[in-house]
């Protein structure tokens, strides 16, 4: 079972035709730039989440068939001298969120887990801010949705789920394509 730890393991299983130049170029990529680091994230969990396909990169409210957004966050140094990981560009989010987050480090960066409920995100302030303390976060939002990579990228089962009407589902709607009986 992959469960990884570190950043760089996750590059290595993502990328693991390659050779290991392109490995090392696309782990010094994700710490250097902010470039594509959800692009990263979204293939990933594409790769391990066969149950659902990931849409065109267009795709209003969401980066998955299922709902779900992809959200990577490094955690920085602020100029108070406290490391925080941000998970922003939520706000037309509608589905649950699948977070990875790069704590801070050396270049063999510790990975963390989130699975971050609508009904948390929509309540709290945006952007959502993790603060990381003697290199682990912490903080209620961690505490309440912290979870292992194989529960990151495990279907989503709701039973608190709302009906958001979007515009494709009035399209279907309106086109008869929906039948109530």
């Amino acid at each position: 079972m992959f469960e990884p730890k570190f950043l760089h393991q996750l590059v290595d299983n993502l990328y693991e035709d390659q050779h290991a130049i392109i490995k090392e170029h696309e782990l010094k990529r994700i710490l250097e730039t902010d470039n594509n680091k959800g692009m990263f994230w979204e293939k990933v969990l594409e790769k391990h989440m066969p149950f659902t396909k990931r849409l065109k990169a267009n795709a209003w409210y969401k980066d998955f068939a299922d709902g779900t957004d992809a959200k990577f966050a490094t955690a920085v140094r602020y100029t108070s001298g406290v490391f925080q990981a941000t998970i922003g560009n939520v706000e037309n989010k509608t589905g649950h969120l699948r977070v990875c987050m790069v704590g801070p480090g050396d270049k063999n960066r510790k990975l963390y887990f989130m699975v971050i409920p609508p009904s948390y995100y929509r309540k709290s302030p945006h952007p959502i801010k993790i603060t990381f303390k003697n290199f682990h976060p912490m903080g209620e939002a961690w505490d309440k949705y912290r979870c292992s990579f194989q529960e990151v990228t495990n279907p989503i089962v709701d039973i608190n789920s709302e009906i958001l009407y979007t515009d494709d589902y009035q399209y279907l709607l309106e086109s008869n394509e929906i039948h109530f009986n």
